[in-house]
């Protein structure tokens, strides 16, 4: 743990965690019962067991997972590290959009859910729980992922690239983005008694790499 403030006794406040892992879990599974996770792989991929199914997590991508759900991690390209957000209080919400519009952030639809996976499993498997800030282990003689349905919160994945900050041609198309990045630079260069047409804004070039392409 890197920083944090509040209480997850209180049900007020959040952690902030930096992670790095070179193993896969084994028949072990975590839960945590104080807050959310939001887990950002800076390195690496996730491949994420929960009790709801399966979540594969890249870098530049986000995932959720909600109080109480029980999840294991695999690594199938090697060791990964990344960040970690836990907040005490209610869940991870989408914040209201306001006067941006409907599609101004993200979409719902694309905080993808996990599909349902059922496992069949009778040996024997080591329960981490996250409690108050403090690690509790227990056993029991069946998998904790033989769940089959579930009705309520579930843990979900987002990518950065399913998401536009304020200008909402970023997922319309490059040339869009493009063609309007160059009329409030335009814009901006007349306002600073510029040369009205230049693509330079204090001496840089607008020359933007979309997707490993150039665009001019």
């Amino acid at each position: 743990m890197v920083g944090g403030a509040g209480e997850p006794a209180t049900k007020t406040g959040l952690g902030i965690y930096i992670y790095a892992c070179g193993k896969s879990m084994g028949k072990q599974a975590f839960y945590n019962a104080d807050g959310d996770f939001l887990i950002v792989p800076e390195r690496g991929t996730l491949d994420i067991q929960t009790e709801l199914g399966h979540l594969l997590v890249r870098s530049n991508e986000i995932v959720v997972i909600p109080r109480g759900i029980r999840f294991r991690v695999m690594l199938p390209d090697g060791s990964s590290r990344g960040y970690i957000l836990e907040i005490y209080t209610n869940h991870f919400e989408l914040p209201e959009l306001g006067p941006i519009g409907s599609n101004g952030l993200a979409n719902a639809p694309d905080f993808q859910a996990p599909v349902a996976s059922f496992e069949d499993d009778t040996s024997e498997w080591d329960i981490i729980a996250k409690f108050d800030r403090q690690l509790h282990m227990a056993k029991q003689n069946h998998s904790p992922f033989d769940v089959v349905a579930w009705h309520g919160v579930e843990p979900v994945r987002c990518g950065a690239d399913d998401s536009c900050i304020i200008l909402t041609s970023m997922i319309l198309g490059s040339s869009t983005l493009l063609a309007r990045l160059r009329l409030i630079i335009r814009y901006l260069n007349s306002k600073r008694k510029l040369t009205v047409g230049s693509e330079y804004l204090y001496g840089v070039d607008l020359s933007i790499a979309i997707h490993g392409h150039r665009y001019r």
